[in-house]
């Protein structure tokens, strides 16, 4: 039987799908992930300064791009 529609999924549920698979592929990548932050704190620690949590977030969000996530 053709489909002849597309199924729009409610906004809730396409967040937690999307939180949900961010972070399914953060475990996959979690090796690369750690070398990046353990990387980002030398680099801070030569300078003087500490790593922020924001930091960590950031590295993992440049890491899990938005495209990634919608083609897993």
């Amino acid at each position: 039987m053709p489909l002849d529609y597309i199924m729009a999924l409610p906004k809730q549920i396409m967040k937690r799908l999307i939180k949900q698979t961010k972070q399914k592929i953060s475990e996959i990548k979690k090796d690369e992930i750690e070398e990046a932050i353990i990387a980002r704190k030398k680099e801070l620690n030569k300078i003087g300064k500490v790593m922020e949590p924001e930091d960590r977030i950031t590295i993992e969000e440049d890491l899990v791009s938005a495209a990634e996530v919608e083609e897993y």
